[in-house]
């Protein structure tokens, strides 16, 4: 009794000096009530809470883990112990969270401490269970309403966080962090003005609400009041220096080239591209004027307005051919002054043997561009060629990234280097055409090719429209994707492949895998539409026409990719307001490369989005043997998949109005052994057609590389130029 009354009083003087935060004298008493008492628990887990509050990590995991082992049973030390663990060792953290649990169920702390170590390793969707859990044991437990709320919104759940949100408030109701997070969830709901409501509150509450300020300064941008979100957010920079930074670093990359402001008119651009990430459309038509308003008030303005992401941004919404083209202009020209400034000017390398070509790219890792390009590294004649490949994106240790380091006779990561060595290098390399697969893309660098570092530069593949730059002298392109008089909306000399521009790798053989219409819950007998783009290509007028065309053919579906919650729930939501029930619509999960490629076998139809069509994903479909349905529009973006259906020799997939679409995409729905034949008569051997012939693809970019050279060795400025195609015998006897 004595041990323990002494034990009990050294506790109580431990927990005495820590309520004061005299965390060095608690960690002082604890190490000597051990040396009486080393097998008490404890004095163990207070002395590894001391620890932990003094940044002795390591220190405190073993003081708290000698705890765990004198007292398996005791949760608490468990809940102790996952709260170190999880700052860096995540798997061990949650073992032992799992362990806590099994010993409190029902216990509303330790079912949100596990919730939160799932939430730290990115697992939101598994963590709200817990916090779900945590809440039915204790409905007024704070805390994990809190990160309920947070979770809710990271998996585009964004009503359930605002009902969520609203209890919050209901609990603290004198707390401006509560009123903050609900603008939060109501501002990714698009309920600007309930926002702008939330907001005011909280900063009744706490005027120095910094957060609170950007939030308010977002609501009156989406609300269109620019001059009003200026003026929040000034203050909000001068509450909290920096935190305007953070914000736009995290919603649009970096563009070294021009100092990076908050403009109002740029986040409600921003913010307007993100709900048509999750197919919100209730602010698309504002968005699509402001977006054409910002760029026809550049000539009187400030172009630093015109920001990089909206040169993509551009390219996914119908706006008129001159605005993508001005806003890539601004972009190329300002990349070039600042490389201009510099005065540094590279010089075309003389060097001996086969003509040097110079990949630069951002996706050689797990990304669709790098099973296209991959071809070229491996099938490109060695003995007329040097194939060098450049990186500027991660690497994140893929099989596809490691074929293509393999298949390159030069691998580089410029990752770490500026934007000027890394021009040093290529140029040190001696290339002779630099190729950018990338242009105005995520991970982009277009400060590189800006210094000139090759004598021939040219855009191919991954970015659908003119990069608008002096630096880039050639686009390779096609007829059927460009035609002659798109000419103009391009600052770069136009070369036009036969057949199709797009590149393809038959050589990956087709998955061995076998699905059934039942694991995706899919109809045995019902017409399957599907479209796997992803969700910003979906436009309110093609889903329109896509639930007449359910509407029109009994027992179809539709089936799409299902990877944002919040996209899946517009898309249902959308459906029902067009008098088309939410259960015809089916949603594929994210999965294997193998399962994704097979699961096409399973449709009937593609239905293709008009304004951003399919690229890849029509060649994936194609390559299956399954029909695709287009409608091909003026811009790039819009006519590749006419280009890949002509390619593969299936016209009847091409159409040129949204009545000609519609119609026959009912048309084959109601007479699906029609379209049936027609797959069987025109697409029976697809990987026999042009689309796929990924070696005459190969010989046709030499044949465009070796012009570029020629003209350049001969002092002649770029021109557009055709590149012949073989005769069909050839290319069809190749695979006979």
């Amino acid at each position: 009794m004595t041990v323990d009354l002494d034990v009990d009083r050294e506790a109580a003087r431990a927990r005495e000096l820590m309520a004061r935060q005299d965390w060095q004298g608690a960690r002082a008493a604890l190490n000597k009530a051990l040396i009486r008492f080393p097998d008490q628990w404890q004095l163990w887990a207070l002395l590894g809470a001391s620890q932990h509050a003094l940044g002795e990590r390591r220190h405190a995991i073993e003081a708290l883990s000698r705890s765990t082992r004198l007292a398996p049973d005791a949760p608490a030390v468990l809940n102790a112990l996952a709260t170190v663990l999880v700052e860096e060792r995540f798997d061990e953290a949650l073992d032992t969270m799992d362990r806590a649990v099994t010993l409190a169920p029902s216990d509303a702390r330790t079912l949100f401490n596990r919730g939160l170590v799932l939430e730290r390793m990115g697992r939101h969707a598994t963590a709200l269970a817990d916090y779900d859990g945590a809440l039915t044991s204790d409905p007024q437990f704070v805390p994990a309403l809190l990160n309920r709320g947070a979770a809710l919104m990271a998996v585009g759940r964004f009503g359930e966080a605002v009902a969520n949100n609203r209890q919050l408030v209901v609990l603290q109701p004198a707390s401006a962090d509560a009123y903050f997070n609900l603008a939060e969830a109501l501002l990714g709901l698009g309920c600007s003005k309930d926002a702008l409501e939330a907001c005011d509150r909280a900063l009744a509450l706490e005027p120095r609400h910094s957060k609170a300020r950007i939030d308010r300064g977002l609501a009156l941008a989406d609300l269109g009041r620019f001059d009003d979100a200026r003026r929040e957010f000034d203050s909000a920079e001068s509450l909290s220096p920096g935190s305007l930074h953070a914000y736009v670093s995290a919603i649009a990359p970096v563009d070294p080239s021009v100092e990076r402001r908050l403009d109002p008119r740029l986040v409600f651009l921003y913010r307007g591209h993100d709900r048509l990430l999750r197919c919100d459309w209730s602010m698309r038509s504002l968005y699509i004027e402001r977006l054409v308003e910002l760029v026809d008030s550049n000539g009187n303005g400030d172009s630093r307005y015109i920001d990089l992401p909206l040169a993509y941004h551009s390219l996914t919404v119908p706006v008129p051919l001159q605005v993508p083209y001005r806003i890539a202009c601004t972009i190329g020209d300002r990349y070039a002054a600042a490389a201009g400034e510099t005065g540094i000017r590279f010089q075309g390398r003389v060097h001996e043997g086969r003509i040097r070509i110079g990949y630069l790219s951002a996706d050689f890792c797990e990304h669709l561009n790098a099973y296209l390009s991959q071809p070229l590294f491996r099938l490109h004649d060695r003995t007329r060629f040097e194939v060098f490949a450049y990186s500027i994106g991660p690497d994140d240790g893929s099989e596809i990234r490691r074929r293509i380091r393999d298949s390159a006779d030069r691998f580089t990561d410029l990752r770490g280097m500026s934007d000027l060595d890394a021009a040093r290098r290529i140029n040190d390399d001696c290339v002779d055409v630099l190729v950018d697969f990338g242009g105005y893309t995520e991970h982009c660098r277009p400060g590189i090719p800006a210094f000139r570092p090759a004598s021939v530069q040219a855009g191919y593949l991954g970015f659908p429209g003119t990069m608008g730059a002096a630096w880039m002298d050639y686009r390779i392109t096609d007829r059927a994707a460009t035609p002659t008089d798109q000419e103009r909306f391009w600052r770069e000399k136009l070369v036009y492949l036969p057949d199709t521009f797009f590149i393809y790798d038959r050589f990956e053989p087709l998955p061995d895998v076998s699905l059934s219409r039942t694991e995706y819950g899919l109809p045995e007998e019902g017409f399957v539409f599907c479209c796997f783009n992803n969700y910003y290509k979906i436009e309110p007028e093609i889903y329109t026409a896509w639930m007449e065309i359910l509407k029109a053919v009994p027992s179809s579906v539709l089936w799409l990719a299902g990877r944002n919650p919040a996209a899946v729930g517009n898309l249902r939501r959308e459906a029902e307001a067009r008098g088309v029930g939410g259960e015809r619509l089916v949603f594929a999960p994210l999965e294997s490369r193998d399962r994704y490629r097979a699961r096409f076998r399973l449709a009937d139809l593609f239905l293709d989005t008009p304004v951003f069509n399919a690229m890849t994903t029509a060649c994936d479909a194609l390559a299956a043997g399954l029909p695709l349905l287009t409608l091909a529009g003026r811009a790039f973006p819009s006519r590749v998949a006419a280009s890949l259906l002509n390619a593969v020799r299936f016209p009847d997939g091409i159409t040129d109005s949204l009545v000609a679409y519609r119609e026959r995409a009912v048309h084959w729905g109601r007479n699906p052994a029609e379209l049936r034949e027609l797959k069987k008569r025109l697409l029976a051997d697809p990987l026999n057609t042009p689309l796929f012939d990924t070696e005459d693809r190969v010989r046709q970019l030499e044949k465009v590389y070796q012009e570029m050279w020629r003209r350049y060795q001969a002092g002649l400025a770029p021109e557009s130029f055709n590149v012949v195609a073989q005769p069909a015998t050839a290319w069809r006897s190749r695979w006979h």
